[in-house]
C-alpha cells in the first residue's frame, strides 16, 4: 500500500513516516506532505505529488480539511482523517466528499478511547441519576480545547442521555443542571493526552 503523509512534519506524522520507514504491515511512505516544509524531502502541497497514492492519511490541522477533501476526491484516494477542532463547515465539506471517497474520521484512532466511548455509554445508560463532567488533560501545543476525544465521548454519552447538554467549563457561580455534561480542558507540559 502506497500513503500519503498529510501533516508530515507533526508529531503524529513523524510518527507515521517511521512506521512506514519500517515496513509496517508492508505499506510504504509514497509521499510526505506539509506546507511548512523547507526542503524537497516534504512536498509543500497536495498538487505537487506525482502519480497517485492508495491512501491519505491526514495529521495536518482541520482547517485544511477542505482543501484535503477536494484534492482526495479529484484523486480518488480514501483518506483517514485524524485532525480535530473541526468547524460546520469543514463536517459538512467531510459529510459530502464521503458520497464519492471512502473516508474513516476519528478524534482518536486510540483502540482503548474506542473502549473507554462504550463503557461511558453503557455507563451512563445504566445510571441515569449520575451527574457526569469529563476531565481532559494535553500538552501545551495541543491546539484545540476541549479535544475532539473529549467531545466524542459526551457526544456517545448524549445518544443515551437523550435531554443531556454539553457544557465547557464551568463559569459563574458554578452551579450545574442535572442533565448537564461538563468538559475542562488542561493544557500543561508534555502530558500525552488524559481523559
Amino acid at each position: 500500500m502506497k500513503v500519503i503523509i498529510n501533516g508530515a512534519l507533526g508529531r503524529m506524522g513523524r510518527e507515521v513516516s517511521r512506521l512506514l520507514s519500517e515496513g509496517y504491515r508492508g505499506a510504504e511512505q509514497y509521499a510526505a506532505v506539509d506546507v511548512f516544509s523547507s526542503d524537497d524531502a516534504v512536498l509543500s502541497s497536495l498538487e505537487s505529488i506525482k502519480g497517485r497514492g492508495d491512501v491519505i492519511i491526514d495529521f495536518s490541522h482541520h482547517s485544511a480539511t477542505t482543501a484535503l477533501l477536494a484534492y482526495a476526491v479529484k484523486a480518488k484516494t480514501p483518506v483517514v482523517l485524524a485532525t480535530t477542532g473541526h468547524s460546520e463547515d469543514e463536517l459538512s465539506a467531510v459529510r459530502e466528499a464521503a458520497k464519492e471517497i471512502p473516508i474513516f474520521f476519528s478524534a482518536n484512532m486510540s483502540l482503548g478511547v474506542a473502549l473507554l466511548i462504550e463503557m461511558a455509554k453503557k455507563v451512563a445508560a445504566a445510571m441515569p441519576e449520575a451527574e457526569i463532567e469529563i476531565v481532559e488533560a494535553h500538552h501545551d501545543r495541543k491546539l484545540d480545547a476541549p479535544s475532539g476525544t473529549a467531545l466524542s465521548i459526551a457526544e456517545a454519552i448524549q445518544e443515551v442521555r437523550k435531554d443531556a447538554t454539553i457544557h465547557n467549563g464551568r463559569a459563574g457561580n458554578g452551579k450545574r443542571t442535572p442533565e448537564e455534561i461538563g468538559i475542562h480542558a488542561i493544557r500543561m507540559g508534555n502530558i500525552v493526552g488524559i481523559h
